[in-house]
């Protein structure tokens, strides 16, 4: 846990990393971990950037989210060997466009010692965003090895603007896994995102909570998923 006075001039905060692990669902192996940020004086994730980005900070935060939780996954794999190695972290697309962005997180990958190829950059669309230039810059990260994964597919209008960016994995919102067995709709709108992309892209659900709903989004053809089902956030420790 680590002590930041510099985030917010109206709260000291101590934040800290959970992660949380994504399945493949062939064999049920886990193909890595998503990094999940904490805070004891602010436990909803969603508050706490918002607060950040009320006093023009988001982009410090975001920075700093990554940072920390690139230390802590290095320091957890290592300790606990780890046979996955590849990290999926939560980017905003307004850090994304930032004009230091690429260079500093280039230093922090380098100096924690991770594989650019290791990284899976999770983007959604809460923000309004410049297309064209997130677009440019995720070429440039894709360009070095990083890998791109689109959030929340199905929330709101997410899935329309996401279909402008190139990606490796689409990860489609959790409520689409929500008693899935028991719904058609949904599980049609799945094989319609499913269909709206190419064959080599990875499709992961979130928020699978039930063995019943496990099996449902395997027989669609679901590559990854992720969900209480598997584990609930905690440290690497706990799916070793």
């Amino acid at each position: 846990m680590t002590y930041i006075k510099e985030i917010s001039p109206i709260k000291k905060l101590n934040i800290f990393h959970v992660f949380q692990p994504i399945i493949n669902l062939s064999n049920d192996e886990i193909i890595g971990f998503e990094a999940l940020i904490r805070s004891e004086e602010i436990p909803n994730p969603e508050v706490l950037f918002q607060k950040a980005k009320n006093e023009g900070l988001l982009y410090e935060l975001d920075m700093l989210s990554i940072r920390m939780a690139c230390e802590t996954f290095k320091k957890d794999c290592l300790q606990e060997e780890c046979n996955t190695s590849t990290l999926f972290i939560n980017i905003f697309p307004s850090t994304l466009c930032h004009q230091n962005f690429y260079e500093e997180f280039i230093e922090i990958i380098e100096k924690v010692s991770l594989d650019f190829q290791n990284i899976v950059i999770e983007i959604n669309e809460k923000e309004n965003t410049n297309m064209y230039k997130l677009n440019e810059n995720i070429q440039q990260l894709k360009q070095v090895g990083f890998r791109i994964a689109l959030d929340d597919l199905g929330k709101g209008n997410s899935f329309v603007n996401s279909m402008e960016i190139d990606t490796h994995i689409a990860k489609i919102d959790r409520f689409y896994a929500m008693n899935l067995n028991e719904s058609s709709k949904k599980k049609l709108f799945i094989q319609s995102i499913m269909k709206s992309f190419p064959t080599d892209i990875f499709i992961v659900l979130e928020g699978i909570e039930t063995e019943a709903d496990c099996q449902v989004a395997k027989k669609l053809g679901i590559h990854y998923g992720q969900g209480y089902h598997f584990g609930r956030p905690g440290p690497i420790k706990n799916f070793i």
